[in-house]
């Protein structure tokens, strides 16, 4: 019987509380300390915008300086800039933008600016002027972004800070590739990504989400799936997220924890929600498509007031589907409200909420022979289903709902919290293979269902403080996260009659569930971190942080160990980068990061496993050009994983020991935007070699990852035919090449390359938008995910999907 947590531990994990606590304390002190006339000293940020029209210029300056910028394109049309550079606040920035316009930026009381013309033999930028009526807004990191190439992400820092000043790699993917592409999953959105491969395993694509990043295994259970940069789902059974509702997906490459603690080693997903807008947004969509795919989606955003102070975004879709299995659906409706307050330009209240209702089936396994292995009975068709249509069902409820408050006590200080809450319910039944008979038809089998509930609260507060020591500016960020989740899980079986998976007879009737688990879940985890990025000389950017994690899991299985198992850890995680900004785009950059996981279980003496550590070392290489509409990105790593298991030497059959190590290098390469006014593309290629470097299994010993592609390579591209007289018309195609994948010395085979195409054309006329996406063109027949067990699951056969969209 494994005992529960000792006086000790009591007593560690009480002194963790109390020092949480004690720096809450001091935050909310030094918050209420502050006096109202609080500092008024501008940013300064170092700003590289090419001479050119004067327009664009304007354009692309209130986009890198986050700033609200309005003018009137009458009034800028013919005239030219000599550009934008060096260090400079907004103000001085428009000044030297504007030089020789005859026009001046005159700053607002909210911070904003106007541009208009200069009075006679005067060059004030503040004197009161009437105002103007078309407006721009700028870009920032949860922001809509036009194209596919994004400037800016809070996902690496926790502050919005430019994407070239990131000494990691880091994949923005916006909606508008989401849309353009036709993608309906986050795997589909993550499809063009470097260093990125989806895995379905035997869940199915429709119900539960799980990657590989540089070699390792990323989902929710490890912590490695964010949303709104706060942890999100606590296992991979809670549903997949609806990517109609969001803004864009960020994937950060490589060991992560210096920000949001527990992680696996190869990154993080971070999807961005839907926000208000200032401007008001209008659109309904409706699609049709094969597999009996009917849907509906509308997304509405605008101001509720005269003054702009309460914007409001309602975001919805309902679904009606087959699967591409027998007797399966893909049913799904999805409500998200979101409510933003800015009673000035320093202080933001902004509500989200969002209800998701998925009532779909799993698709089910099949048989490695017949699927990935040679049966000479035949291949399996695609939409072979070998479970029982009655016993087949995946019913979840997510609800959330969040808040996300900012407030700029000056333009040095600014302060940050969010809170979240996060509920699911879920009736799981789904079907196993438990063996295949000699004749290779036969298969036997057993039902399988899960009762689940989940639990989560996050929040994050932290402070951003900027200040110059000589040639060196200075952006701190000091914060505090804590996170708790519960889990609930009451598993039973249900013995199934066999079934010939070449001539499937269903409505057999299947035995009286057993029970065999009810689990409950509760983990809990506190971080203190501290993140200074240092800009020097407007040249140099070195970015250096540190993080101290606090741990509790307690899980407890009623029927096979009531008294549980409770573990407390406690780890240290840093991250130290250096970026040197050239003036002719290059930005290259050095990094060392390291990300830490719990490790349930005990080894033979008793003691607990500590968590597995990982280390990254990466060099990369950026470009982005002078508009800033195409990024260009290399990256070369070494990523390191130790405490791995592996068997103990006096006792191998029934414990472990940790020092076990595993390693992953590659190359990543990736490009991401407009090639030119009308041609835009998202191309990635990633070279991976991933193995075993320390084992007492001798076997282990440099054998490779199972179910990592050695290569993948995919490229998209879309052309619209303006210069043929056509500028309504749009086109585009893509491919997916994803690499062979090694087995195991255990049996499991290995499985072959395949690629997949995809196409889109699209006709916007109007307010009017008509398309049809395809993807996998060519239907080709192919295995995602390792064959584990007995079992493979076939991949998303062709898929075509018209829609019509009205935007008012």
């Amino acid at each position: 019987m494994i005992k529960r947590a000792t006086s000790s531990t009591a007593r560690s994990t009480s002194r963790q509380t109390i020092l949480a606590h004690a720096v809450a304390h001091a935050i909310a002190a030094l918050l209420a300390s502050l006096p109202a006339y609080a500092q008024q000293q501008e940013i300064t940020r170092s700003y590289r915008v090419a001479p050119g029209p004067l327009t664009s210029v304007l354009k692309q300056f209130g986009s890198d300086a986050g700033i609200m910028l309005s003018f009137s394109n009458e009034l800028t049309q013919g005239l030219q800039s000599p550009g934008i550079n060096g260090t400079r606040t907004a103000a001085e920035g428009l000044a030297q933008g504007l030089a020789g316009s005859g026009l001046v930026a005159v700053r607002q009381e909210d911070g904003s600016f106007i541009v208009q013309k200069a009075a006679a033999g005067s060059s004030r930028a503040d004197a009161p002027l009437p105002l103007v009526t078309v407006h721009g807004a700028a870009e920032t990191a949860t922001s809509h972004v036009n194209g596919y190439a994004a400037k800016r992400t809070a996902t690496a820092t926790k502050t919005d800070t430019p994407i070239e000043e990131i000494p990691q790699s880091i994949s923005v993917v916006t909606s508008d590739q989401i849309t353009t592409t036709g993608a309906r999953t986050l795997q589909d959105a993550l499809g063009y990504t470097a260093g990125v491969s989806a895995e379905q395993g035997s869940y199915g694509v429709m119900t539960s989400e799980s990657f590989f990043i540089r070699g390792f295994e990323v989902q929710p259970y490890s912590g490695g799936i964010l949303r709104d940069g706060m942890k999100y789902q606590p296992n991979v059974y809670n549903g997949a997220q609806e990517v109609y509702g969001l803004e864009h997906v960020e994937v950060l490459k490589g060991a992560s924890s210096i920000l949001y603690g527990t992680a696996a080693p190869g990154g993080l997903i971070n999807a961005i929600t839907k926000r208000p807008t200032a401007e008001s947004l209008r659109e309904i969509n409706v699609e049709y498509g094969n597999h009996n795919r009917k849907q509906i989606s509308g997304d509405i955003s605008g101001p509720l007031d005269d003054a702009g102070e309460l914007t409001y975004r309602l975001t919805a879709l309902e679904r009606k589907a087959d699967s591409f299995a027998d007797f399966g659906k893909n049913d799904r409706t999805y409500l998200a409200a979101a409510l933003t307050w800015s009673p000035s330009a320093a202080t933001s209240l902004t509500l989200l909420s969002s209800y998701q209702h998925s009532k779909t089936t799993d698709n089910g396994p099949l048989p490695r022979q017949g699927t990935l292995l040679f049966n000479p009975n035949g291949q399996l068709p695609g939409d072979r289903y070998l479970g029982e249509p009655s016993f087949n069902l995946f019913d979840n409820t997510q609800k959330t709902v969040s808040s996300i408050f900012e407030h700029a006590f000056s333009d040095t200080l600014k302060f940050r919290q969010s809170l979240r809450y996060f509920t699911s319910s879920l009736d799981y039944k789904y079907y196993q293979i438990t063996g295949v008979g000699t004749d290779l038809r036969t298969v036997s089998r057993r039902g399988r269902a899960f009762l689940d509930s989940t639990e989560a609260v996050t929040a994050d507060t932290n402070l951003e403080y900027s200040f110059d020591t000589g040639p060196v500016a200075h952006k701190v960020l000091l914060g505090v996260d804590y996170l708790t989740q519960r889990h609930t899980s009451d598993r039973a079986n249900t013995t199934f009659t066999d079934i010939d998976m070449y001539n499937p007879v269903y409505g057999q009737p299947f035995g009286s569930a057993t029970d065999t688990d009810k689990w409950r879940l509760k983990q809990s985890g506190t971080g203190l971190y501290l993140q200074d990025q240092l800009k020097i000389a407007d040249k140099w950017v070195l970015l250096v942080g540190g993080r101290q994690d606090w741990t509790r899991l307690e899980d407890r299985d009623l029927l096979n160990n009531p008294d549980g198992i409770v573990q407390t850890d406690k780890a240290f995680s840093g991250r130290a980068g250096l970026v040197y900004l050239a003036n002719n785009g290059l930005s290259p950059y050095v990094s060392f990061s390291q990300s830490f996981a719990p490790e349930e279980g005990f080894d033979r003496l008793r003691n607990a496993f500590k968590p597995t550590r990982g280390e990254q070392y990466e060099v990369g290489l950026r470009y982005q050009t002078p508009d800033k509409k195409l990024l260009l990105s290399a990256a070369i790593y070494q990523l390191t994983q130790s405490n791995v298991q592996t068997p103990d030497p006096v006792d191998p059959d029934n414990f472990s020991v940790q020092t076990g190590e595993v390693r992953s290098r590659g190359v990543e390469l990736e490009a991401k935007g407009a090639l030119t006014k009308n041609l835009n593309i998202s191309a990635a290629y990633s070279l991976i070699s991933a193995e075993t470097t320390k084992s007492n299994n001798p076997a282990e010993i440099g054998a490779t990852f199972v179910g990592v592609p050695r290569s993948t390579v995919s490229l998209w591209m879309d052309y619209r035919f303006s210069i043929f007289g056509l500028p309504n018309l749009r086109a585009g195609a893509g491919v997916r090449y994803i690499g062979g994948r090694p087995g195991n010395a255990s049996g499991l085979p290995d499985q072959p390359a395949y690629a997949l195409v995809d196409a889109m054309v699209a006709y916007e006329r109007d307010r009017w938008r008509y398309a049809i996406n395809a993807t996998n063109l060519a239907n080709r027949l192919y295995v995602p995910s390792p064959c584990f067990g007995r079992s493979c699951t076939y991949g998303q056969p062709r898929t075509i999907v018209a829609s019509a969209s009205y935007r008012f």
